[in-house]
């Protein structure tokens, strides 16, 4: 909840420029993950889904006024990567099968932005970046199960989150230097 106030703030600002590739793709898995991850039986790990599910929503939402309106070959595989997964959900019909596709296609919506985040990174929030992964580290600690697909996500979500922030962080620290 705060990353995204000072997401917003930053696109509002205009200092941050959602990539429109990533954000559709994180609209759509955000909220086939939070139902996936609901089935599969999580509960003390579910408030995060469903800030991702809003969060997506808005930006997404911004993005079309404020946010990167040109779309590279990498914004269009990702997008048919996310198009693939969603294919493989419905012919399954399985929870976990359907929260891993997600995930994966979660994933694929993070390329864009972590190529964008590398190539312009003031044109991202580290601090709004920061409090997202600071949000996925609660959210593993707060892992009661053995279970794997309940550990996944906050695991993926970490992870990816983790990867922008460092993409951020590296470029700025070089720059401090240079």
């Amino acid at each position: 909840i705060i990353a995204i106030t000072f997401y917003v703030s930053s696109i509002l600002r205009k200092e941050t420029k959602p990539n429109r590739a990533s954000w559709l793709i994180w609209s759509i898995t955000n909220t086939i993950l939070l139902v996936s991850y609901f089935s599969v039986g999580a509960r003390s790990t579910i408030f995060l889904p469903i800030v991702y599910f809003l969060n997506g929503l808005i930006v997404f939402i911004f993005s079309f006024r404020y946010g990167v309106n040109s779309w590279s070959r990498l914004d269009y595989l990702s997008i048919f990567i996310a198009g693939f997964s969603l294919i493989i959900w419905f012919i399954t019909k399985n929870p976990l099968i359907a929260l891993l596709m997600n995930l994966a296609m979660d994933s694929s919506g993070y390329l864009p932005t972590i190529r964008k985040s590398y190539t312009d990174p003031l044109t991202e929030s580290q601090i709004a970046w920061f409090f997202i992964f600071l949000g996925t580290f609660f959210n593993l600690i707060a892992i009661n199960s053995s279970s794997f697909g309940i550990i996944i996500y906050p695991i993926v979500m970490f992870s990816m989150n983790g990867i922008v922030l460092a993409t951020l962080s590296y470029k700025k620290i070089i720059s401090i230097f240079s």
